[in-house]
């Protein structure tokens, strides 16, 4: 029965989502829309507890240096959809949480302009204080917005509070990379546009994200 709960999700995304311009990442439950500087990422994440899945609809920044595809952005979409048994009544299931699912990709797309972008990241919150600093800080480096000084330098403040490793690393990337070409928005443009471009390269390496494209402009 796993196997069938299985395969009528990835039955139900893949025409869909392809037809979408989305890529299912390898064989898993996740499909990517690449939107250049980000990806939408669409999970169809599994339970522990019960056959079924949950949906997820999130951006994930390409700006920082990872090799998970974080939740930078967005999440969880719905509730837990349940697969009884019911073959029929679970593909009508998912089929409407796929359509859900195109909505949400299609609503950040608008992320593609930077000034919708940059409105949405500024006014954001994340669990990370620190992190939600950093994308501040780099979506205003990418608009050539000399408002990534601020903050730069709330980054910096935040020092003496450090408590976490990838605390540590953003704080050495703002002292060791940010810092000579902070003061400069078109440097601090190229220094973004750099980060994104080393992440597309090292993704599309990875097994089932071969499909991300090789020519973007930014």
């Amino acid at each position: 029965m796993h196997s069938d709960c299985n395969h009528i999700i990835l039955n139900a995304a893949e025409s869909a989502l392809s037809d979408e311009g989305l890529f299912q990442k390898g064989s898993s439950r996740i499909w990517i829309d690449d939107n250049g500087w980000y990806l939408t990422i669409v999970e169809f994440q599994p339970s522990g507890f019960a056959k079924g899945c949950y949906l997820n609809v999130a951006i994930h920044y390409l700006w920082q240096e990872t090799d998970n595809l974080s939740f930078d952005h967005g999440g969880r979409v719905t509730g837990f959809i349940e697969f009884s048994g019911d073959e029929e009544q679970f593909m009508s299931d998912m089929t409407d949480t796929v359509r859900i699912a195109i909505r949400q990709v299609r609503k950040y797309r608008k992320f593609t302009d930077y000034k919708y972008a940059k409105k949405q990241v500024l006014k954001a919150k994340a669990a990370s204080e620190t992190r939600e600093l950093y994308h501040k800080l780099m979506m205003c480096g990418l608009c050539k917005d000399a408002s990534a000084r601020k903050f730069f330098r709330q980054l910096q403040a935040k020092h003496s509070n450090i408590k976490f490793p990838f605390e540590q690393e953003i704080y050495d990337e703002i002292e060791k990379q940010i810092a000579p070409v902070i003061d400069d928005t078109q440097a601090m443009y190229l220094y973004v546009v750099s980060k994104i471009m080393g992440q597309r390269d090292s993704w599309r390496r990875k097994p089932g994200m071969e499909r991300l494209c090789e020519q973007i402009v930014l």
